[in-house]
């Protein structure tokens, strides 16, 4: 049943409202009970997540929150108690979610020139080279026609 016809009825009538909620009348069907406390917890301000029927963490903390704004203590397990006692909490509102703030990044410290570094002359002294690559021995040169075997391929089965 929509909020607002709940809503109209607790208005007009407390005790009727009582009556049909002590009967089950204003329960869910049993696979969207989930889902029906998700939205529930969403209008009071308690629950900040996506209405998904799926009972989790951020569901029963939710139902947390609404506990302690509602002072009632009652199982955080999804189930009929909890929704019937969420629905005869009335308007009982969560205080609003405190959301950490955006991270925000340190600006960088402006690069300080090193020492002997300016330009020019200097600068090129700074630069460290890379050391050349160890000369290989010359090859000897091989005859036409011949055949060498390359000693990293011992044991590979290439020898014919």
């Amino acid at each position: 049943m929509p909020f607002a016809a709940r809503e109209a009825i607790r208005q007009r009538d407390p005790a009727l409202f009582e009556r049909l909620l002590g009967r089950g009348v204003f329960d869910p069907r049993e696979d969207r009970l989930a889902e029906a406390l998700q939205t529930e917890l969403l209008r009071l301000g308690c629950y900040d997540g996506r209405i998904d029927g799926a009972w989790g963490a951020g569901s029963e903390r939710a139902v947390e929150r609404w506990r302690d704004a509602a002072q009632i203590e009652i199982a955080a397990a999804a189930g009929v108690p909890l929704y019937r006692a969420i629905l005869r909490g009335g308007e009982v509102t969560c205080p609003e979610i405190a959301r950490p703030a955006p991270a925000v990044a340190a600006p960088a410290a402006p690069r300080q020139p090193r020492a002997g570094a300016g330009g020019g002359a200097g600068r090129a002294a700074a630069v460290k080279r890379r050391p050349a690559a160890a000369q290989q021995p010359a090859q000897p040169a091989q005859k036409p026609g011949t055949v060498t075997i390359n000693p990293k391929f011992t044991g590979a089965g290439i020898y014919r």
